[in-house]
């Protein structure tokens, strides 16, 4: 009987003690809990600054493309049409054979201008140094073009053993294409720099890896994360619609260098994978190399 009874005195002090067990636990799980609701809200808020972002930039180009369509094919369509209207009126009297003539000649020269006005519609579009050239010598031309406009000395390096028109994804080319100018502009615009380099990395799957870097004033870590600093935000979302991670390391005072990794295979056919994710920016300020800058 006294051996029932300190069994249940003991079951019942388990008991008892479970709850304060179950709890203790939870409370030294409640830190890390605390800290990845803030990682949840930090991503929520940087998701709506995305948006946000994306909803602007979609509403800028709308405007742009109604800019272009009124000031340049309506007008150009216009001044077509009249002149038309003038040769028909030209033949209709049979009289004014060179004032038709002539008519015709004008009408000729609004529709080249506007082939020109479509062809800077599509251009605005669509990157067609990709079309024309490849990706390589789209981004060697745009090095090139670059340091014509800039005070800045700008390279191109890629791997030797690269092929100038080595097969990548278009949707691959494009992201690659569009984070280059993203990052030369802000080269251009924030950097103060000398010297801007491109430099494209292979591997066993073709290109792995992108890079831009500069010798510039660089930025700081608040810099970094501001809503729309410089585009970094969009360049981030190209990145992760091509499986891709795009990373910013910069000290000021000493440059700054963004690279695109590719996750995705970079050849082939078929939709790629969005399950890129960004990486964010260094937790711990990175040295930039100068060995490959002029």
């Amino acid at each position: 009987m006294a051996e029932n009874f300190v069994r249940r005195s003991t079951s019942r002090t388990v008991a008892a003690e479970a709850p304060r067990r179950r709890a203790g636990r939870l409370a030294s799980r409640l830190p890390d809990f605390r800290v990845m609701c803030g990682q949840l809200r930090a991503a929520h808020a940087e998701l709506d600054v995305l948006a946000a972002q994306r909803s602007n930039a979609c509403e800028d180009e709308r405007q742009r493309i109604a800019r272009d369509l009124h000031d340049g094919l309506q007008q150009s369509l216009a001044a077509t049409r009249m002149a038309l209207a003038e040769a028909r009126e030209c033949l209709a009297a049979q009289s004014d054979h060179h004032g038709a003539a002539a008519a015709i000649a004008g009408a000729d020269a609004h529709l080249a201008q506007t082939m020109l006005s479509v062809r800077h519609i599509v251009r605005g579009l669509q990157p067609q140094a990709l079309a024309r050239l490849g990706l390589l010598p789209a981004l060697s031309e745009m090095a090139d073009s670059f340091a014509s406009v800039t005070a800045v000395k700008c390279r191109f390096v890629a791997p030797a053993g690269l092929p100038a028109h080595a097969r990548v994804h278009p949707q691959v080319a494009s992201c690659i294409y569009r984070v280059v100018q993203e990052a030369l502009n802000n080269v251009a615009k924030h950097a103060r720099a000398r010297h801007a380099l491109i430099e494209v990395f292979a591997g066993t799957a073709g290109i792995e890896r992108v890079a831009v870097e500069d010798d510039g004033q660089g930025m700081k870590p608040g810099e970094r994360m501001r809503a729309g600093a410089s585009g970094l935000h969009g360049a981030r979302q190209r990145a992760r619609q091509v499986g891709g991670v795009l990373s910013v390391t910069s000290v000021a005072g000493t440059g700054t260098r963004v690279e695109l990794q590719l996750v995705a295979p970079t050849a082939g056919q078929g939709e790629l994978d969005c399950c890129g994710d960004d990486g964010g920016d260094p937790q711990q300020p990175v040295s930039l190399s100068r060995r490959a800058l002029p």
